[in-house]
């Protein structure tokens, strides 16, 4: 936590410093009351950060978060989130989060902004719904063995293009999705409920064929198959072949 919080300390003093998101983004074992958070995640679950917060009691802490869940009446008032320090979901108050960062960049955030911006438009700033849950199954099998290589994300990039052309979207969509693809650190549940999604869209058919390479590309894109990475892509293809040959 020490060297994360340096970290964040040299990007937060104006250096451009590529944190990357480690280990602790990986899938955990939830709780029993966790799984009531699972079922009330939103468009904005996985998007991961640090935070510097101030409870009620005035009490400063510092957190690793990934999203789950943003509430409010008319505007965005409260994050729901998986909180590393505490090892379980937790609520907070957005107006009482003193200092947002994002963990992959180092990027200084407003957290009113961005809270908003996820809360309108998802995990990926984008409105294709689709195009986000692509990136959450992608960006899952990519992160599944621990590391995220560059030749992942630039493979990630490729899928995300080719869904644009096969099914519609626009150069700004492309790039935001791009810009904010490796900002996000989806666990097992979004990965499954995304899958799930799939199923529902209208032309399943075609893109789970699609997401079938995609998967097997970004895969392979490292040079390196981890048994995680296996594991996982077997789950994906065990879904997708039925919607593909249905």
């Amino acid at each position: 936590m020490d060297e994360v919080l340096a970290q964040v300390k040299e990007a937060t003093a104006g250096r451009a410093v590529p944190l990357g998101l480690p280990s602790w983004c990986q899938p955990i074992v939830l709780g029993t009351e966790d799984f009531i958070e699972v079922q009330r995640r939103g468009a904005s679950s996985s998007w991961a950060g640090f935070i510097q917060y101030t409870d009620a009691a005035g009490e400063p802490s510092a957190r690793r978060i990934i999203c789950r869940s943003i509430s409010g009446y008319g505007r965005p008032e409260t994050v729901t989130a998986f909180c590393y320090e505490r090892r379980a979901h937790r609520t907070f108050r957005i107006d009482r989060i003193q200092e947002l960062v994002c963990l992959e960049t180092g990027e200084v955030l407003d957290p009113g902004q961005h809270f908003n911006q996820l809360w309108l438009h998802g995990a990926l700033k984008v409105s294709d719904k689709t195009l986000t849950d692509i990136g959450r199954i992608l960006v899952f099998m990519a992160r599944c063995d621990g590391q995220f290589h560059p030749l992942e994300s630039d493979s990630i990039a490729t899928a995300m293009e080719r869904y644009i052309v096969r099914f519609g979207g626009d150069d700004r969509t492309f790039e935001t999705a791009c810009k904010n693809i490796n900002k996000i650190a989806p666990d097992s549940f979004d990965f499954v409920k995304a899958l799930e999604r799939m199923r529902d869209h209208p032309e399943a058919r075609s893109l789970s064929r699609l997401l079938l390479d995609c998967v097997a590309n970004v895969t392979a894109a490292d040079g390196v198959i981890d048994a995680k990475e296996v594991e996982w892509a077997s789950v994906v293809s065990e879904t997708l072949k039925v919607m593909a040959t249905a």
